[in-house]
């Protein structure tokens, strides 16, 4: 005989009226709402019917107090202005959804004063893990609090402890792929826009250009330091501009954003990129193929980072004693219009 819920009038519908609903033990019921493969498809269907019609809503929190894990992951990054970091975020979510599992996002600005507050929010909240792409110069003292917390962490893109798992692109391979195309297009001097930031990935990416143009024999990429959102990109465009004469002919920055708004800057100044002078961005973006001209860059796949950084912070999670790894990903050279043969 089929039991029948009967929720008391002002209550919310719990777990066993929807059990009642479904003519199913409370286990089976719990099975389906955790997304247990261990269910026939006809039993999970009328459960899942049965929540609909009841107005069932999960209660993570209390299920999270049961099992002493929370089901949310703490996501870290510096800010959310840079597409970059939307399409990387995309790729966590993407695994988080799958496992049943939601991020709990906090920005860090790239300010070390703020990272104390931030570690205290993650904390009081029960985060099971963090992904972190750590703020320039993050403290030592911020990074001892992560190591007693015994959270499980993995960085992306930027290291700050050999303890934690990392997971980032092969800037080595990026560099040298930019370098070689540009070469090869006849270029001999190089001018190197960064961001002024000083964090492990602008460190990785310098030495890897020095690296790349001595291994061609050519000389040292002049750096200059992009513009910060505040400041138009007009000092810049005059800067490579004035490189010119010296004969610099292409630039590789640090990222898309940058590259794209040098190469808007040096139009303003009626210089053509990718005939007068050319362009390499790093990152990927989809955005820079819909611009035009079409940006030359290194794609390290955004998204296909945040995945891998999801995956690995799961398995961490389900896994304490997994070895710390480091997981370095494939980049490719994308080919746009932003670049051509030197005059």
């Amino acid at each position: 005989m089929t039991r029948k819920a009967q929720p008391t009038s002002g209550n919310a519908v719990t777990l066993m009226d929807v059990a009642c609903a479904a003519n199913v033990s409370r286990a089976t019921a719990s099975l389906v709402v955790r997304g247990s493969p261990r269910v026939a498809a006809a039993t999970r269907e009328r459960v899942e019917e049965a929540m609909r019609r009841l107005g069932y809503v999960y209660n993570r929190s209390a299920a999270g107090l049961r099992s002493s894990r929370s089901g949310v992951l703490g996501v870290m990054l510096p800010g959310i202005s840079n597409p970059f970091f939307a399409e990387f975020l995309e790729g966590i979510e993407t695994v988080l959804q799958g496992a049943g599992l939601t991020n709990f996002l906090v920005i860090s600005g790239e300010e070390a004063a703020s990272e104390g507050r931030i570690l205290r929010l993650l904390f009081e909240h029960g985060c099971d893990g963090l992904a972190i792409c750590p703020p320039q110069d993050m403290q030592a003292t911020s990074v001892q609090s992560l190591l007693r917390s015994g959270l499980s962490v993995v960085q992306a893109m930027r290291e700050i402890s050999d303890r934690f798992d990392y997971v980032g692109p092969d800037y080595a391979a990026g560099m040298r792929l930019a370098v070689d195309h540009l070469a090869g297009l006849g270029h001999r001097h190089f001018a190197f826009v960064e961001t002024g930031f000083c964090h492990s990935a602008t460190r990785a990416r310098t030495e890897a250009l020095s690296a790349a143009l001595r291994a061609l024999g050519l000389p040292s990429a002049i750096i200059l330091r992009a513009p910060t959102p505040e400041e138009d990109g007009s000092g810049l465009a005059e800067a490579i501009d004035n490189l010119r004469r010296d004969g610099v002919t292409a630039a590789i920055c640090f990222n898309d954003l940058i590259a794209l708004s040098l190469c808007g800057s040096l139009a303003d100044r009626g210089i053509r990129v990718g005939r007068d002078f050319s362009v390499v961005g790093f990152d990927g973006m989809a955005m820079g193929q819909m611009v035009r001209p079409r940006l030359t860059t290194i794609g390290i796949q955004p998204r296909s980072i945040g995945r891998a950084v999801a995956e690995r912070l799961v398995a961490r999670i389900g896994d304490r004693q997994l070895a710390v790894a480091r997981t370095i990903l494939p980049v490719r050279l994308i080919a746009g219009e932003t670049t051509g043969p030197r005059d």
